[in-house]
């Protein structure tokens, strides 16, 4: 507890004397009230109950974040389905399943943990989860094409009672961790009563670009953002189709309206990292994201539109750097507590990236995110 405090809890102490006045209750609630505010952060305050706040080294004054384990039971250990990964999206499903697409996974085994590119980590309400990829040939869910080739599962939706994930396939470019660039998109369906593979549409995009790095659908049109090279940062590109199937004719927005050619796409907002959320709240769209290259701030943008103009709000939060690991790729998967509060996962990787090792995703909520 901070030093400053021990006065006030002298006072308490003399203050028991009234404990039978019809004042006490209210003094016990003042004092708890001025402990949480003279504390900081070394006292829990938060409204859920929840543990104390996470140190936030660059967040705007009134955000508040905290560890959220809910998730935590699924990962990091050999008696769980997946020992790490990284989770890009999910399928909120009409079966009471949460489909969460997952890429670059440790998936443990009774032979111990096996790499993978892809899987699917199905739970439901019960918190039983199984983990979907190709155990015979200790593959994803989507096999490897060759040695030098891969997919990862991006975003995805359920449509008539079938997944379909909008996937990349990545290239090898060099010797390093980090050398590869994306060479195709493609939208697959996938049938959850099996999780077996149906059909693959391939999607046409510009060089360098890979779509499907945030999804967002306002009823009557979905919209696939994407993320485009520009030397070290990356530009967020823009797609959409009428609601319904992904595996329809996308439309790419050229900064006056919509056509067909993906290669007239031009960028709605640049910094952005891997993958990023957009969301809707009380009529405002919000666009999470962190900046290219492994920038730690998570940044908060506003618009009224999905193409923008997006607008700097603040930064919501920094992971403290208190080892050599870093925070990428926070993605928010839920609006809980009426909205007050995002709830996000984000990956972890090397601090230099120089190398790519799995680690499980990591789970926040953050409140007074607005």
């Amino acid at each position: 507890m901070n030093l400053k405090t021990i006065p006030l809890l002298k006072q308490y102490q003399r203050n028991l004397a009234l404990k039978d006045s019809m004042l006490y209750p209210y003094l016990f609630l003042y004092q708890y009230v001025v402990l949480c505010l003279l504390s900081g952060i070394t006292l829990s305050c938060h409204p859920h109950g929840e543990s104390f706040p996470a140190d936030n080294r660059c967040g705007a004054p009134g955000v508040r974040v905290y560890p959220a384990t809910g998730w935590d039971s699924f990962f990091g250990t050999a008696e769980q389905p997946l020992a790490a990964g990284n989770i890009t999206g999910h399928i909120a499903g009409t079966d009471s399943k949460t489909y969460w697409l997952v890429n670059d996974a440790r998936v443990n085994t009774l032979q111990g943990a096996v790499f993978v590119h892809n899987c699917l980590l199905v739970t439901d309400a019960q918190g039983t989860a199984q983990v979907h990829y190709s155990p015979l040939t200790q593959q994803g869910l989507l096999p490897d094409p060759s040695a030098d080739r891969w997919y990862t599962l991006d975003q995805g939706i359920e449509w008539e009672g079938k997944l379909e994930l909008i996937v990349s396939l990545w290239q090898k470019t060099g010797t390093g961790d980090y050398d590869y660039k994306p060479v195709q998109t493609a939208v697959v369906r996938i049938n959850p009563q099996d999780i077996s593979l149906e059909s693959v549409r391939i999607v046409p995009t510009a060089e360098n670009t890979r779509l499907g790095a945030a999804l967002y659908r306002d009823g009557q049109y979905t919209y696939a953002y994407a993320t485009q090279a520009r030397g070290f940062s990356k530009d967020a590109l823009l797609a959409r189709i009428p609601t319904g199937s992904l595996a329809q004719s996308w439309s790419y927005y050229n900064g006056y309206g919509w056509v067909s050619d993906p290669n007239l796409a031009t960028p709605v907002l640049s910094n952005v990292s891997d993958y990023f959320s957009v969301f809707s709240h009380e009529g405002t769209l919000y666009l999470l994201t962190q900046p290219s290259l492994a920038g730690a701030e998570v940044t908060l943008y506003r618009a009224f539109e999905p193409q923008g103009t997006w607008d700097f709000h603040h930064i919501l939060y920094c992971r403290p750097p208190k080892d050599s690991l870093i925070a990428t790729n926070t993605v928010v998967y839920q609006l809980a507590d009426q909205g007050n509060t995002l709830r996000c996962t984000y990956s972890l990787a090397d601090r230099n990236l120089q190398t790519k090792t799995p680690a499980a995703p990591q789970f926040i909520d953050i409140d007074n995110w607005r």
